[in-house]
């Protein structure tokens, strides 16, 4: 996973809507939360859709997320698990 400032963003949004996406949807479930013994909170969501917009196409992809923050409360880690 990569880190991005907030001063890239714009860059990274435009460099995605000008392959041809108008929009995305993320779709999340409640999460359940615990934490690790480490100390570090964890939500993971059982049920996530992901849904990505073309002029004409739709693509939906469903799935389990699971975002772990660190000891800051920066998200450490957050696989998409298909």
């Amino acid at each position: 996973m990569a880190e991005a400032t907030f001063e890239v963003l714009p860059r990274l949004n435009n460099i995605q809507f000008d392959s041809g996406v108008i929009n995305e949807l993320l779709f999340l479930e409640c999460p359940f939360e615990f934490t690790l013994p480490s100390g570090l909170m964890v939500l993971e969501y059982g049920k996530v859709v992901h849904e990505t917009l073309y002029d004409q196409l739709h693509v939906v992809r469903e799935g389990k997320l699971r975002i772990i923050f660190a000891h800051n409360l920066k998200v450490s880690y957050s696989p998409y698990l298909a």
